[in-house]
């Protein structure tokens, strides 16, 4: 889930739903002071069973580079991250596909319009690790070596379909720092993917989440039950290693700031439903897919970031699906960097920012995607592309 956005598709408070102004310097200069107070909230734990509390790094300097597992690994974990060229779920997953001279909405133009009308793209912030800003969702491989939690799993959506299960969850293991609180665990030994919504508290024997659902790491990659669209939480996010190696080999997670109250192929729901309609009908359904029309020779000519033109190709190739509802503009997706830090090594996506000339300060780095013709250059793919029958 994104700003504003609830498992239903309810809206949060206004409070809520403003975060999108979460870019203000102020942030920056309180955030690790809101994070700490967050992190307790989040965090409870018994006496009887807490978990061990974060080391401190001491003065022995910053933590280690976080490590990437070779293309061939078997597993994944600590200092075994994904490399760039590993990706989830089957190749026949609508995240997966290629686009090649796909079939076009009859609306295209319509939902464009719309999309603009709230402007570009919202700028991507690195370096937010644990703080209240943090929309992500932190991804941890477990092992057989991990405690064995019981999932508490209540919301006012209905019955969690995880709840009273049981997985294997790294102790170090944290959830995003935003409050909408993003956990992901993949179990290697079942091929499990569990994805929690709203993580209240962790202990060494239970976990408690607002929403929750589990798919198969090597399925399709829908119909989880943690993000509005009901996709899976590792569908079309942007990892430090594929910035790093100059690809992208999947489509995007896409979040708008509300929907048209229904959804397409591949979402399976609806999200956060705009309270005041657009002009003939062209609100956008969740599932709806974005392509940027633009070929590799004509993005390679852009006066941008060689990190820009990474992401531009995949918007192209693969194009973007909208899986959520939130902020003030529409967006994509980067991996929390609570992924690496939790484990006390440095969050991957700093170490590239911070050694390709990207702007930063004080530990926090800005994607800015300007330089494209955004209304003129996106198009709708049809939905029958997504599920392969047109």
């Amino acid at each position: 889930m994104r700003q504003g956005e609830r498992p239903d598709g309810g809206p949060l408070s206004a409070a809520r739903r403003t975060v999108g102004a979460r870019y203000v310097v102020l942030s920056v200069v309180l955030g690790s002071i809101v994070a700490v107070l967050a992190g307790a909230v989040v965090f409870r734990a018994s006496s009887r069973d807490s978990l061990p509390p974060a080391r401190s790094a001491g003065p022995a300097g910053p933590p280690p580079l976080a490590k990437v597992a070779p293309c061939n690994a078997a597993t994944f974990g600590v200092d075994r991250w994904p490399s760039a060229c590993w990706r989830p779920y089957a190749p026949t997953s609508p995240f997966n596909r290629r686009l090649v001279e796909p079939a076009l909405a009859p609306d295209s133009t319509a939902f464009v319009a719309r999309l603009m009308a709230w402007g570009g793209p919202q700028n991507l912030v690195i370096g937010n690790a644990g703080q209240p800003d943090d929309w992500g969702h932190p991804v941890y491989w477990s092992s057989p070596s991990d405690p064995v939690v019981t999932v508490d799993c209540h919301g006012p959506w209905g019955a969690c379909p995880i709840h009273r299960e049981r997985v294997r969850i790294p102790a170090q293991a944290r959830a995003a720092g935003g409050s909408d609180r993003h956990l992901t665990v993949v179990d290697q030994r079942s091929g499990l993917e569990w994805d929690f919504y709203g993580v209240r508290q962790r202990t060494r024997t239970a976990i408690r989440a607002d929403f929750g659902g589990r798919i198969r790491i090597d399925g399709s990659g829908l119909n989880s039950h943690a993000t509005a669209g009901r996709i899976g939480s590792l569908a079309g996010i942007i990892r430090a290693p594929e910035l790093e190696a100059g690809r992208i080999d999947h489509a995007l997670f896409m979040s708008i700031p509300c929907d048209a109250g229904r959804h397409v192929f591949p979402a399976s729901k609806g999200g956060l439903p705009c309270e005041t309609a657009a002009p003939s009908g062209s609100d956008i359904p969740l599932g709806t897919r974005f392509q940027l029309a633009m070929a590799p020779a004509e993005i390679d000519a852009l006066p941008v970031a060689a990190w820009m033109k990474t992401i531009l190709k995949a918007m192209s190739e693969y194009g973007m699906i909208v899986g959520d509802t939130g902020g003030q503009s529409w967006s994509v997706q980067l991996e929390s960097g609570a992924t690496y830090t939790s484990f006390r090594r440095q969050d991957r996506l700093v170490t590239f920012a911070a050694t390709t000339g990207i702007p930063g300060f004080e530990g926090r780095y800005v994607l800015s995607f300007t330089g494209v013709d955004w209304a003129n250059r996106l198009r709708v793919v049809a939905p029958c592309e997504s599920k392969q029958s047109c």
